[in-house]
Parts: structure tokens; C-alpha cells; sequence
């Protein structure tokens, strides 16, 4: 059994570390017109998988991969 609002406060932080990875990821893409980030985005998409085809990363692991056939949760 877990304390009550211990779980909240790792979601908290689990949140801010999220957060705050997207907004430097984010950083890198701003200078980038739209079409050329989706561009590199979607380029980047095929490699991603051969990654996780590879059945080399725990899931969940720590680069945010989701495992094959999940989709990121987005929050």
C-alpha cells in the first residue's frame, strides 16, 4: 500500500521531467521552418523503429520510446 499523495508527487515530478525535456527538444526545432521540422521528424521516424526492432531497450526506457506497437501518450 502506498502513502496517499506519494503517487501524485511522483507524476509531479515525472511531469516536470517531461516538460522540460520537450522544451529543450523543442529548443532545436525553433529555428527550423515548420515543413523542414515535420520533414526531419518524419525522417527520423524509420531509424526510430529499427531501434526499437532491435529489442535492445527496456520499456519504458529512459529516451521515451514506446514500446512497438504503442503510440507515445503525448503528455
Amino acid at each position: 500500500m502506498t502513502e496517499p499523495g506519494r503517487t501524485s508527487g511522483r507524476a509531479v515530478e515525472r511531469d516536470l521531467v517531461e516538460n522540460t525535456t520537450d522544451r529543450l527538444a523543442g529548443r532545436l526545432l525553433a529555428p527550423l521552418a515548420e515543413s523542414t521540422a515535420d520533414a526531419l521528424l518524419a525522417a527520423l521516424e524509420v531509424p526510430a523503429r529499427q531501434v526499437l526492432e532491435a529489442k535492445l531497450l527496456p520499456f519504458p526506457n529512459p529516451i521515451g520510446l514506446p514500446a512497438p506497437g504503442r503510440e507515445a501518450s503525448g503528455d
